[in-house]
């Protein structure tokens, strides 16, 4: 079981360096970030200076190098569009944002999917079961990206549709 465990943990990591690598240099191939963020006009100094200021003009492999060292040590390094701000700090700053959507929706679901799940399971070869299966069947085959639009439309369409229908019936 230990070597299982050990083997696994290789594996992770060997994973965990061929995505950074993959990514560091798939970033790379897209060119010089500092010709995308400067404007054309700006003076050929000035971008030796940023290129300088972010090791732009070190060799590919050194600023793999560099970025790998400063992950082990914690340093991220600073954010290309707000010079003055290290990139980990704004990560940190965006987190709770992050955890929330995610928590909110793993919230919703086990609700609702458990609420649906004993409502079905009490009621054994009825609609209420039948429509638990049709929801559950429809929520692990509908990709992600089309629930999402879905919700959209429902939430910001319909809804404010609605609400405004009422705003105007109560009105009048």
């Amino acid at each position: 079981m230990g070597g299982y465990a050990i083997r696994r943990g290789v594996d992770g990591v060997i994973t965990i360096w061929m995505v950074t690598l993959l990514i560091f240099l798939l970033l790379r191939v897209t060119g010089n970030p500092i010709e995308i963020l400067v404007p054309p006009d700006t003076l050929p100094e000035d971008r030796q200076r940023l290129m300088s200021f972010y090791g732009l003009d070190k060799p590919v492999w050194q600023q793999y190098l560099n970025f790998v060292k400063g992950v082990f040590v914690g340093n991220f390094g600073v954010s290309l569009r707000w010079a003055d701000q290290a990139a980990f700090d704004m990560v940190m700053q965006r987190l709770p944002a992050t955890l929330q959507l995610p928590g909110t929706a793993f919230f919703f679901s086990v609700v609702l999917g458990v609420g649906i799940g004993v409502l079905a399971a009490s009621r054994p070869d009825t609609m209420v079961d039948r429509l638990g299966q049709v929801l559950a069947v429809a929520g692990q085959s509908m990709p992600v990206f089309w629930t999402a639009i879905l919700l959209i439309l429902f939430f910001s369409v319909y809804l404010a549709g609605c609400r405004a229908l009422a705003a105007s019936a109560a009105q009048a």
